[in-house]
């Protein structure tokens, strides 16, 4: 028999996409968690299980998935049971099909900032009803916004189920002395028991893997092990701590698939054979069930629209919450000056040209720069910046005056400097081609720069204004 040359080259093309990346990135993932040197090691993951904040994160995750997975399935039941299995108007099924799509199609950190908006501190909606405030950061915040985010993705997958079921088995059921609760329990919610269990699986890895929920809501208190990872990696530039943290991350998901897999292939879900008769109408299910559904998808729904227009209406007025006078201002900074700045102006800080010692404060510079740091990262900046852009230092720049001179001129951008502990007098910077040089106020004190960007007052400094246990005698000028 001949192979089909289309099918061949689209199963090439296939397992080339899974070997290039699921195959490749997973092992990968397992040699930087499972091998240092050239030798097989746990000890990343042992300092991920001995350090009670990363062991918050994994507890979390766990925690948060499966409560967004719980209430995902059933809301998605809820709203695909309404639009399948109900006499309801066609326009009805239509403004029900279409609501919870929206979460889905828009960016991840949508309803986070129109739940900040709504909920947070100031929210409208305390206001509006005397209600009094609780704080929404945290996992009560995190959880509503990936409900709503991801309850969708069991909705689509429970419709086609739902919709699959042959009505004469609940027919069956009903003229065999069943009531409509009794049919409902013991025929409908069976026969959904594989959409149910894949609507699950699904909506626990995207919990487990969202990261730009957590990011704006779950804060400091709530860790979880995506923004963990994250900040592990791109914040202490510890690949090793965040390929740990993110292979932890894939056991529950695999966990839950195989769990899925042996309770779902134990059963046989196959409930007619042959040929079938005609297809009987949609019994009702019952007055108080189908009003009580009815209610929760338009509560949701509303709740949906209410989030969508707070981030319209948000994008028109002055200050949320405090001037709500119209404007189109915010629409003029993100298409002329805050694309503008967004391309031309650079934040850097603790640079540390020319200083041996901080390669043992931070070893990983040696591994992200090479054994070349000062030219690697002069190499960087000059790909990066360009030679009018602005670049603001916020110290440390380097560690001698030498270095100054060596390397200040060979670096692109109009620089300037708010000094650090490390940093040399102010002159020595400008007549090495710094712009300006925003010193210390008075021996003792940081120094600091404020700027008033488009109505947001934001404070630049070497030193962490706020910090539990800063050591003040870094403040040595």
């Amino acid at each position: 028999m001949r192979r089909d040359p289309a099918l061949t080259s689209a199963l090439a093309a296939l397992w080339l996409s899974l070997g290039l990346f699921v195959l490749y990135p997973f092992a990968r993932l397992l040699q930087v968690t499972f091998f240092a040197d050239g030798y097989f090691s746990v000890a990343s993951l042992t300092r991920v299980f001995t350090n009670w904040y990363d062991r918050a994160a994994v507890f979390n995750s766990l925690y948060l998935a499966l409560a967004v997975s719980l209430a995902g399935v059933l809301l998605g039941f809820i709203f695909a049971f309404s639009v399948t299995r109900m006499n309801l108007p066609r326009p009805i099924k239509w403004f029900l099909s279409a609501i919870p799509v929206l979460p889905l199609i828009s960016p991840p950190f949508t309803s986070s900032i129109a739940i900040t908006l709504a909920l947070g501190p100031n929210g409208m909606f305390f206001r509006w009803f005397g209600l009094p405030q609780f704080n929404i950061y945290g996992f009560w915040g995190t959880w509503l916004s990936e409900t709503l985010t991801v309850f969708p993705v069991a909705f689509l997958t429970l419709s086609a189920v739902l919709s699959a079921i042959d009505p004469n088995l609940e027919d069956a059921s009903l003229s065999l002395g069943r009531s409509r609760l009794g049919t409902f329990a013991s025929v409908t919610v069976p026969l959904a028991t594989p959409g149910l269990a894949n609507a699950f699986l699904l909506l626990f890895a995207s919990s487990l893997a969202d990261f730009a929920t957590p990011l704006v809501l779950a804060g400091h208190a709530f860790p979880v092990l995506p923004t963990q990872a994250y900040l592990q990696i791109t914040g202490l530039h510890d690949l090793r701590g965040g390929a740990s943290l993110s292979f932890i991350l894939l056991v529950p998901a695999l966990i839950v698939y195989f769990l899925q897999r042996y309770w779902i292939g134990e059963k046989s879900y196959v409930t007619i054979s042959g040929k079938s008769g005609p297809r009987s109408g949609i019994r009702s299910l019952g007055w108080a069930p189908e009003t009580f559904f009815l209610t929760v998808c338009c509560l949701v729904s509303a709740f949906i629209l209410f989030l969508y227009a707070i981030i319209f209406l948000g994008s028109l007025v002055k200050v949320w919450g405090v001037d709500y006078r119209p404007t189109f201002e915010h629409y003029n900074y993100v298409f002329d000056r805050g694309m503008k700045a967004i391309k031309d102006t650079f934040i850097i800080a603790d640079t540390h040209f020319a200083h041996a010692n901080v390669l043992e404060y931070e070893p990983n510079r040696k591994i992200v720069l090479g054994d070349h740091p000062d030219e690697r990262m002069a190499e960087l900046w000059n790909q990066t910046v360009g030679k009018d852009d602005i670049v603001l230092h916020l110290g440390d720049f380097a560690f001698k005056s030498e270095a100054v001179h060596n390397w200040a001129q060979k670096l692109n951008g109009v620089k300037y400097l708010l000094r650090g502990n490390h940093d040399k007098s102010a002159q020595t910077y400008l007549d090495n081609g710094f712009a300006e040089v925003i010193d210390f106020p008075a021996r003792g004190e940081p120094a600091y720069h404020i700027a008033d960007i488009d109505g947001v007052r934001i404070l630049f400094s070497h030193y962490p204004i706020v910090s539990d246990g800063f050591d003040d005698t870094h403040w040595r000028y």
